[in-house]
C-alpha cells in the first residue's frame, strides 16, 4: 500500500498564508500544559464537527505531533520530523478553539492546519512510501452496527452513576467521541505461571473511518512492536454515520 508521508519542518517567524482569506478559527488559544497526568482527563479531547459541542473544541496536554496528525487526518506512521517533533514525551500544549456550529470537518482540519502554521510556524512537504495495509470491508449479510445518536439526558445519568456500564466497559462521556479504554490485571497464583495476564476493555465512539486508524494501532500493539510502522487500515465500508462499540 502505497501512502503519503508528511515529512515537517519547523521555521521560527510568521508564516505567509497567501492573499486569500484562509479559513481560521473565531478564536483560539493554544498553550504549554506540562502538568501532572490525570486518566481520564489529560489528554482527552472533545467538541467539534460532528459532536454534540461542534462550536467549541478543546484538547488537553496533547503532543505537536499528535495535533498535526489530527490537522491532516492522518496516523502518527504518516508524520515525521526532527527528532524532538517525534518524542511525544515531551512538550504538550491544550488548546481551546471555536468556530460556527455548522463548520464542516474538512474544515475544521483546515483551521487546525492554518492554526499550526500561525503559532508553531508549521511548514511540511509530502512524500510516497510503502506501508502495509488492509482494507476494513462490510462482511457477507451488511453491518449489524447501530448507528449512535446523542440523547443528552441518558449520556449525562450514566455518566454521573459511574464511569463503567455493568459488563464493566468504560463509558464515553456525554457528547464525547474517540475512546475510552480500561486494563484489569490479575495476578498470577505462586507457583501459577510467569507473567501478568490482562484483560483490556476498550469503548468506541467513532466514524468508521476514524476507527479504521485505530484498528491499525492495536495490530501494532499486538505484534509487539512500537517501532514498526502500524499497518494502514482504509476504511471501504461506505458507512458515513458515527457508531458505537465495544471490543
Amino acid at each position: 500500500m502505497r501512502l503519503r508521508l508528511f515529512a515537517l519542518g519547523l521555521t521560527i517567524g510568521a508564516v505567509v498564508l497567501g492573499a486569500e482569506a484562509q479559513p481560521a478559527f473565531d478564536v483560539a488559544s493554544v498553550k504549554i500544559d506540562n502538568g501532572e497526568f490525570v486518566p481520564g482527563v489529560t489528554g482527552r479531547y472533545r467538541g467539534g464537527p460532528g459532536t454534540s459541542d461542534p462550536g467549541r473544541f478543546s484538547c488537553t496536554q496533547q503532543s505537536l505531533k499528535f495535533l498535526t496528525v489530527m490537522a491532516y487526518g492522518v496516523t502518527f506512521d504518516q508524520v515525521t520530523g526532527p527528532a524532538w517533533f517525534n518524542d511525544v514525551s515531551g512538550d504538550k500544549f491544550t488548546v481551546i478553539a471555536t468556530m460556527p456550529p455548522n463548520t464542516t470537518k474538512d474544515q475544521f482540519r483546515l483551521m487546525l492546519q492554518n492554526l499550526l502554521k500561525d503559532r508553531f510556524g508549521l511548514v511540511l512537504h509530502h512524500e510516497s512510501r510503502d506501508f502495509p495495509g488492509y482494507d476494513l470491508l462490510i462482511a457477507r449479510g451488511g453491518p449489524k452496527l447501530k448507528e449512535w445518536t446523542p440523547d443528552p439526558n441518558a449520556e449525562a445519568a450514566a455518566a454521573a452513576s459511574t464511569r463503567r456500564d455493568p459488563d464493566g466497559f468504560p463509558r464515553l462521556r456525554p457528547g464525547e467521541r474517540g475512546s475510552a479504554l480500561s486494563i484489569s490485571f490479575q495476578l498470577a497464583s505462586a507457583g501459577g505461571g510467569v507473567g501478568t495476564p490482562r484483560t483490556i476493555r476498550s469503548t468506541h465512539r467513532q466514524s468508521m473511518e476514524e476507527f479504521a486508524k485505530d484498528v491499525g494501532g492495536f495490530i501494532r500493539t499486538a505484534n509487539g512492536s512500537s517501532d514498526a510502522p502500524a499497518p494502514q487500515v482504509i476504511d471501504k465500508t461506505g458507512l458515513a454515520g458515527v457508531y458505537e462499540f465495544r471490543l
